[in-house]
């Protein structure tokens, strides 16, 4: 089952992610950020068979703004979900693996998101 983050810490993870894509500029992205930041890291973690979040020892559920995890999300993991969305968006030119080979120029359009 995965790990439900706060929506802080989903914009947390989204502004380190944009660092890693030159490529996205336009705001019309945005909005894609929202859904598949969740959904690669969901991936990465059950990849990975662990959390990228450590429990809070100082966690107060009466305290505003108190989050039960701590984000501890390795810098490979922000690579992987910004070349994830850059697949995406970009759209797979040519790729090979041994005698399977994926050629195509589908380009994900935000307008049809």
């Amino acid at each position: 089952m995965p790990r439900a983050y706060s929506a802080d810490q989903y914009a947390t993870i989204i502004i380190k992610v944009k660092k890693y894509p030159p490529f996205i500029t336009d705001t019309a992205y945005y909005s894609y950020f929202e859904v598949k930041v969740p959904a690669a890291l969901e991936f990465a973690e059950k990849y990975c068979n662990r959390f990228f979040s450590t429990k809070n020892p100082n966690y107060d559920v009466a305290v505003s703004g108190s989050e039960e995890f701590i984000l501890n999300i390795p810098n490979p993991v922000y690579e992987y979900i910004a070349k994830d969305i850059e697949l995406n968006i970009n759209g797979v030119k040519s790729e090979s693996l041994g005698d399977h080979s994926i050629t195509t120029t589908n380009r994900w359009n935000p307008l049809n998101f």
